[in-house]
């Protein structure tokens, strides 16, 4: 039996988006939000195929939601697909992990400088509450690292949505939406969980 269907997004989240809520999952979004468990969890192993036949079977159903779903899941970095042979777990390393976080700094950077040129006095206000937030859990002993993770996001959200660039908030959106960090903020909570951490990146 497959676990319960991973949310990619949290309903207290603020996309970078300006839809007003998530779409309901398609079932090849459900299965690939299954299968990204399955694989950052170390269920799958990087280099194993993910056989069509051999899903279809496990979700039954057929293999066209499969398909849909290792594409999924490609877009994410979590499977390479070769012409002839299928698909494959794609290998994840720190190497990849910090690459991800490294181009999203630069982004985020960016939104900062154009929001510092464009940005209204309420614009202004709502970035420095954000970060107001981030700083006062980061001081938290007990902080709880998920909600330290979606305050970091909201702040990151804001910045995308005041910058005044449409390129540059889309861009946000599309580093955020077609990678696995926030997969792995929602499994692990990772990097948050000691103070010292967290008031590095409320800095």
């Amino acid at each position: 039996m497959p676990n319960a269907p991973l949310r990619l997004l949290d309903d207290k989240f603020e996309g970078f988006d300006e839809t007003p809520s998530p779409r309901p999952r398609t079932l090849p979004q459900q299965i690939a939000d299954d299968l990204a468990r399955d694989i950052l969890q170390g269920r799958v192993q990087s280099g194993q195929r993910v056989g069509e036949a051999e899903m279809a079977n496990r979700y039954g159903t057929s293999r066209g939601p499969i398909r849909d779903a290792i594409r999924e899941l490609e877009k994410l970095g979590l499977v390479e697909i070769f012409p002839r042979r299928g698909a494959f777990v794609a290998k994840i390393d720190n190497n990849a992990i910090c690459d991800m976080f490294n181009v999203m700094a630069h982004l985020m950077g960016l939104a900062a400088r154009y929001c510092a040129l464009v940005a209204s006095a309420e614009g202004l206000a709502e970035i420095d509450q954000r970060i107001s937030a981030i700083e006062s859990l980061s001081d938290e002993p007990d902080c709880d690292p998920i909600s330290f993770a979606l305050a970091s996001g909201r702040a990151g959200a804001a910045l995308g949505r005041i910058c005044g660039s449409v390129v540059l908030r889309r861009s946000l959106a599309d580093a955020m939406n077609q990678t696995f960090w926030y997969l792995i903020f929602r499994e692990h909570a990772l990097d948050y969980l000691s103070t010292e951490r967290r008031q590095a990146v409320a800095k």
